[in-house]
């Protein structure tokens, strides 16, 4: 038996024979329905559901944007800036408009905004850890996107994603990323929040409200019980979201400046300097799912 599911993308096909699955997944997405107790072998088949019913739309939609290496939008949302406009009698009027945001995972035509993003000062300044050291030119940042589409976004576990505005352009990035502990400086295994805005969309509360979105759908979907977030404690800019998206400051945490890399033109110079003994001080804020 065959059935077609149509997203807002375009067509899956479902189907209860694995043979044809195979045959069909050469042109078109699909997903097999594994009807438990029958003797049927799925495998190579990536997508499986036990009954019809069980296919939702997100489901399907997952199952498209897999197939094709599209960007999964996982949350969206909106928010409002006052626009000022000048009357013809004379004062001013600050009118609202609404606008639309969405999280999403990244794409390759966001290589450049990542360059730009990590190019960026006060980005560079307050990254908690290294990270793609590697990604220095747009072609370097292509290939970690690609890289993301082949060996992290199908394991479906909690990543780093896009924050994107309604023409679907980059604004920064948003997600969450599984640390081990850390016995030497007092830090938990779980999943950390992190977030970075490009210059142009900082202190318009996007990060806070994008954070606070992203964070109900991870409680929910992947059903976590507590999220972290660690910042260095210059960053108040970080402090003052982590606090408005519900987080609390656990413990404050010092570390040998030359094992960070927040402030990234002290870390330089005493790397160079064995005697330097500076410390950068970390907050450690912890959420709970509600």
């Amino acid at each position: 038996m065959k059935k077609t599911k149509m997203t807002e993308k375009g067509e899956v096909v479902l189907t209860d024979s694995p043979e044809e699955a195979r045959t069909l997944q050469k042109s078109i997405p699909v997903i097999g329905i594994c009807t438990p107790g029958q003797d049927k072998s799925w495998s190579g088949i990536s997508f499986l559901a036990e009954d019809w019913e069980d296919v939702d739309d997100e489901y399907a939609e997952l199952a498209y944007c897999r197939y094709y290496h599209l960007p999964r939008v996982l949350v969206c949302g909106e928010w409002s800036v006052a626009s000022e406009q000048k009357l013809v009698i004379g004062g001013q009027n600050f009118e609202e408009r609404t606008h639309t945001w969405l999280i999403r995972e990244a794409d390759k035509k966001d290589a450049k905004a990542f360059e730009i993003l990590y190019n960026d000062d006060e980005v560079k300044r307050f990254l908690p850890y290294p990270l793609e050291k590697q990604a220095q030119t747009c072609k370097d940042w292509e290939d970690w996107i690609e890289s993301l589409h082949q060996y992290v976004y199908p394991s479906e576990e909690p990543s780093m994603w896009v924050l994107a505005d309604e023409n679907d352009d980059m604004i920064g990035r948003i997600g969450l990323e599984y640390k081990e502990e850390n016995k030497e400086n007092g830090t938990p295994d779980g999943y950390y929040l992190g977030y970075a805005i490009l210059p142009k969309w900082r202190k318009k509360g996007l990060a806070a409200k994008a954070a606070s979105r992203l964070l109900k759908y991870c409680f929910e979907y992947w059903q976590l019980k507590e999220v972290y977030l660690l910042c260095s404690s210059e960053n108040m800019a970080s402090v003052k979201t982590a606090l408005a998206c519900g987080f609390t400051k656990i413990s404050s945490i010092e570390v040998p400046i030359q094992n960070s890399v927040f402030l990234q033109d002290i870390v330089e110079h005493c790397l160079n300097d064995r005697a330097c003994v500076s410390t950068s001080l970390l907050f450690l804020f912890a959420r709970k799912a509600l």
